[in-house]
């Protein structure tokens, strides 16, 4: 999920640095008093310093993942302020630290005590200027706890009205719906934030989430225009995240042809901006699509000479692998390509996907250097090019060859489904698909397959009254 960041100030220190000066010139103002204030305000000073120092810590993580650094740091600052609430009950500065206290361990994933030290502060300062702001980081700690009815009650009590907080609120609900699947809830909260605070700083990313939205309904054309006010309103930097977006889209609706002429334009016009990996990974993506394999080879290996020992070199090799083993059938090339993108990058995500490759390949050469004339063998090639190669042709190959070497096998009836299956779902071969199922009909009535066939057909089984009927009796 994505909370919202502290937009504006969360905690008030300035009023209460100005009287750190003040109050000792005021008249009948006491030493012991103005000594008790000072170490309860520098109890909280710090404690906030230390909030703020693991803040930036945070930020600056590029992956998002919070460091035992900051998190220690959080834990100090949760120590300081709670001193403040323990020690100094009476001051000022109790509910700015219950506050403190809460966004410190929302920070750190302790949700529960998060919750109730902001629930603690609606209960003992109904009047401080922080309830409405504790209600919301309660809401996304229930979400981050998937009680998410609870997230939406007060959420959508938040999204009342025009307050400081109206659209934060509505954002939440947009994303908190699209987590959940619920597009077009989604779609309603952002289009809602949009329409009633046109001048709110959150209106870029709502564009930017309908996208995002549509896109995952597959509606490109309507992302694209979301996309394009995302564009157009926004700084160069998500700005040119919404043009790559924009390309995602085209891609998705197969106009590849476009998507390059966009992504040729995102480098002639920002190339300057910063190197972008990403465009020349989407480009070759782009040449594959179109079958110019030696253009999209050649903009992998760019990425991967210039960006090595990154997620971009990863992904550079990965997708090489992948040419050489789906196109070029080169599985000795591939396997090399899919360990190299394991070291480039380790601990990504492309690492885990060119190692499930390469186990692939070892099982692939395995079956291959098996007995060949095994039923078995064939069955065993025949899934791992349908289901881990996503290699159907391949696959068709290899179930032919059972119902054709091994038709008496047990093999042979689910080869004969696998077969309508894949003409039927990935061909889209109606004609072709019916004849195979019409095969298991016909020659593997008794097999497990044969009763989805009639159902899939709608033929009636002869022999069900005779099963079903009973038994001779003396």
């Amino acid at each position: 999920m994505v909370a919202g960041g502290l937009r504006r100030s969360e905690v008030r220190i300035r009023p209460v640095l100005f009287l750190v000066f003040l109050l000792p010139f005021l008249p009948g103002f006491g030493c012991a008093y103005y000594r008790s204030f000072r170490a309860y305000y520098n109890t909280f000073y710090n404690a906030r310093k230390l909030f703020d120092q693991a803040e930036e810590e945070r930020l600056r993580s590029p992956d998002g993942v919070i460091s035992r650094s900051a998190i220690a740091l959080y834990d100090q600052a949760i120590r300081k302020a709670s001193k403040v609430v323990a020690f100094y009950p009476q001051s000022g500065l109790v509910d700015d630290s219950l506050f403190l206290i809460g966004l410190a361990f929302y920070r750190k994933g302790d949700h529960s005590k998060a919750v109730k030290n902001f629930e603690e502060l609606e209960r003992n300062f109904p009047d401080s200027k922080f309830i409405r702001r504790s209600r919301y980081w309660q809401a996304l700690c229930y979400w981050e706890m998937e009680r998410y009815e609870k997230a939406s009650e007060i959420l959508n009590g938040l999204a009342e009205g025009t307050h400081d907080l109206s659209d934060d609120a509505l954002f939440s609900l947009g994303k908190m719906a699209y987590e959940r699947g619920s597009y077009p809830e989604a779609l309603e909260q952002f289009n809602a934030l949009v329409s009633r605070f046109p001048k709110s700083d959150l209106v870029i990313k709502a564009y930017f989430e309908i996208g995002e939205t549509y896109l995952a309904l597959e509606q490109f054309d309507d992302a694209i225009k979301a996309f394009q006010k995302a564009a157009k309103t926004s700084g160069r930097e998500v700005g040119f995240r919404a043009k790559l977006k924009i390309g995602e889209c085209l891609e998705g609706s197969g106009r590849f042809k476009e998507a390059l002429d966009l992504y040729r334009g995102l480098l002639d016009g920002e190339g300057s901006h910063r190197p972008e990996p990403e465009v020349v990974l989407r480009m070759a993506d782009c040449y594959a699509r179109l079958m110019e394999i030696d253009r999209a080879l050649e903009g992998y290996r760019k990425v991967a000479e210039d960006y090595p020992k990154t997620r971009y070199a990863a992904q550079a090799y990965y997708q090489m692998g992948m040419i050489y083993q789906r196109t070029l059938d080169s599985l000795s090339l591939a396997k090399d390509y899919f360990n190299k993108a394991r070291s480039e990058d380790p601990r990504g995500s492309f690492s885990a996907k060119a190692e499930a490759r390469s186990e692939e390949i070892d099982k692939l050469e395995s079956y291959r250097k098996a007995k060949t004339d095994s039923p078995d063998t064939a069955f065993l090639l025949a899934e791992l090019y349908l289901f881990d190669l996503s290699q159907p042709d391949s696959a068709l190959t290899e179930y032919k060859r059972i119902l054709d070497q091994f038709p008496g096998s047990k093999f042979a009836p689910k080869a004969a489904y696998a077969i309508g299956w894949i003409f039927e779902n990935v061909m889209e071969d109606s004609m072709e698909a019916r004849g195979y199922f019409e095969k298991v009909l016909k020659e593997y009535p008794e097999s497990p397959y044969a009763e989805d066939v009639r159902r899939r057909l709608g033929v009636n089984d002869p022999a069900r009254k005779l099963r079903s009927a009973p038994g001779p009796t003396r």
